[in-house]
């Protein structure tokens, strides 16, 4: 069994931490138009965004019997 060794409060105030800064998370969504080769992109915040977008564009391909659109999230 091994024990932990107490430190001290002068051995956590040596030591270096580095604050990395705040990154911004962009996602993509291409949504590409089948019938007539028109694509457009749309840059969002979060993945979550991204899933909303390509939910609704799977919503609009359930109103037709064709796939008309497609989506891409990266």
């Amino acid at each position: 069994m091994t024990t932990k060794r107490k430190i001290g409060v002068e051995e956590i105030e040596a030591q270096v931490a580095l604050e990395l800064p705040d990154r911004e998370l962009m996602v993509t969504v291409a949504i590409f138009d089948l019938a007539n080769g028109n694509s457009t992109t749309i840059a969002v915040a979060t993945l979550s965004q991204a899933f909303l977008i390509a939910s609704a564009v799977g919503q609009i391909n359930g109103i037709t019997s064709v796939d008309i659109f497609t989506v891409s999230v990266f």
